[in-house]
């Protein structure tokens, strides 16, 4: 990779995950994001402060702070919630979960005492000729535990039903945040045995090449792929700690062994590893920037006008492999 384009930041401690970042003539600060991967100026909650999971896996989740000026941007965001989604389903960017999963919230590290009011959407999504909604809305009671349990039900025979967007407005003293996660839906493969519980990531034609090479590694699986799927499909072998999956995808620049590879994978803690699957998720948002025939990289943004990279490289069989190393 050109080094005048592009600068990879590799971190080196147990605690901390990052990845590259492009050099840019400006070096102003990160601007505020109202989505978890950036922090509150508020006291009141931390980012930490909600977690969204099923027994299976955490929920990714966009957090935003409502406010009065209709001229800002975080007021656009906090009300447009729906038809972003809407907008987004249109590209198929979500994951599906399947029917009936329960779904938890944990609000553990929230003083209750603060909490005024929980307003709890549910807004599906059908589509005809034309995109239409309806939104479904209650009051929520945070149990004794800290939590909120909810099910993702729908009508499965709703074949016009394209997706669910669930938003958590939680009123403190003096703020109101809304929490919003979603999910696809495709009743027509309801009978289909090929369905899949995704974790939030990979869509059925990616999963099928997952489940496949994860079956036998034979990279006949692997041939036409670009570097962006590949990624997907190591990120989604680190969701489901198939660490050794995830190395045959994966080459660094010190030809990190197996062993210590799975080793430190699994030293990561919660938050480390939390990290380090929130860089991968968006990065295969971003664009594929070809060095040369063997090697490339993907440039994203976390945060807005900050571009970020992770290499990738073909190896001796043509297939692409991800060169971001978590820890050294």
């Amino acid at each position: 990779m050109k080094n005048k384009l592009i600068i990879i930041f590799l971190i080196l401690s147990l605690i901390s995950v990052g990845c590259g970042k492009k050099n840019k003539e400006d070096t102003t600060e990160p601007t505020n994001d109202t989505t978890t991967t950036t922090e509150s100026q508020n006291d009141d909650i931390k980012i930490d402060d909600i977690s969204i999971f099923t027994k299976d896996a955490e929920i990714p989740y966009e957090r935003f702070i409502k406010n009065d000026d209709e001229t800002s941007e975080e007021y656009k965001k906090y009300n447009n919630t729906v038809n972003d989604f809407i907008e987004k389903l249109k590209e198929d960017k979500y994951p599906y979960l399947e029917k009936d999963t329960d779904i938890r919230i944990d609000f553990n590290n929230i003083d209750v005492k603060k909490i005024k009011n929980i307003d709890f959407n549910k807004t599906y999504v059908t589509k005809d000729k034309d995109y239409h909604f309806k939104i479904d809305s209650k009051k929520l009671t945070i149990d004794e535990n800290g939590f909120i349990n909810i099910k993702h039900s729908y009508d499965d025979k709703d074949e016009n039903l394209k997706g669910i967007l669930y938003e958590i407005m939680l009123e403190l003293e003096n703020e109101t945040y809304k929490y919003v996660f979603s999910f696809k839906i495709d009743n027509k493969i309801e009978e289909d045995s090929s369905i899949y519980s995704l974790t939030g990531y990979l869509s059925q034609d990616e999963q099928k090449i997952y489940d496949s090479y994860k079956k036998d590694k034979d990279i006949k699986h692997l041939a036409n792929n670009t570097p962006i799927m590949v990624l997907k499909l190591y990120t989604q072998a680190i969701l489901d700690k198939e660490y050794s999956l995830a190395y045959s995808l994966y080459q660094d620049y010190n030809n990190t062994t197996e062993e210590n590879y799975i080793k430190i994978m699994e030293s990561f803690s919660k938050e480390t590893k939390e990290d380090y699957i929130s860089n991968l998720k968006a990065a295969a948002d971003g664009k594929f920037i070809e060095d040369t025939k063997e090697k490339g990289y993907i440039e994203y943004e976390i945060v807005k006008d900050h571009p970020m990279a992770i290499d990738m490289i073909k190896d001796s069989n043509g297939i692409w492999k991800i060169q971001y190393m978590p820890i050294q």
